[in-house]
């Protein structure tokens, strides 16, 4: 399709967002490196990008970005994770964005199987929800989960 040096369209249809296609021209680039064996630890690493495209206005265009951090131990009973993300113009994920926004996440979480029918699942999480614009959701979460079964 043809843009104008206006950036309009008269074909309806853009490569930026479209008439009736579902594209809100919202976007995400994802990557993540897994496998990497340090000693008796894995390592994941990732790190993501969101912007926006022509379709969404020019006042409301944001970027945001996002990179973590996974360790994981694995042994003949059970795994244990630690995991770390910080965000920025975002919560979760980069695609939804929020201006302003500042977000840290680390957990610890495992299991541990006592026998082929008891084991224990746990989690203890830390969430910063920082938002610069509108401070009323601001919030730092804690989070303790034990779950036993058998």
């Amino acid at each position: 399709p043809e843009v104008m040096a206006d950036e309009t369209n008269p074909s309806r249809i853009t490569c930026t967002g479209s008439s009736d296609t579902g594209d809100n021209g919202h976007y995400a680039l994802t990557t993540k490196t897994h496998n990497i064996k340090a000693g008796p630890i894995d390592v994941e690493v990732y790190a993501n990008y969101g912007f926006d495209s022509k379709a969404v206005d020019s006042d409301a265009r944001l970027e945001a970005w996002q990179g973590g951090l996974v360790l994981s131990h694995t042994n003949d009973s059970g795994v244990n994770k630690v995991i770390l993300r910080y965000s920025d113009n975002s919560d979760n994920s980069v695609y939804n964005k929020t201006d302003d926004l500042t977000t840290v996440y680390a957990s610890f979480e495992g299991s541990h199987k006592f026998t082929q029918q008891a084991q224990i699942e746990y989690l203890l999480a830390f969430h910063d929800y920082d938002n610069g614009k509108d401070n009323t959701d601001n919030r730092k979460n804690y989070g303790a989960i034990v779950r036993p079964m058998y």
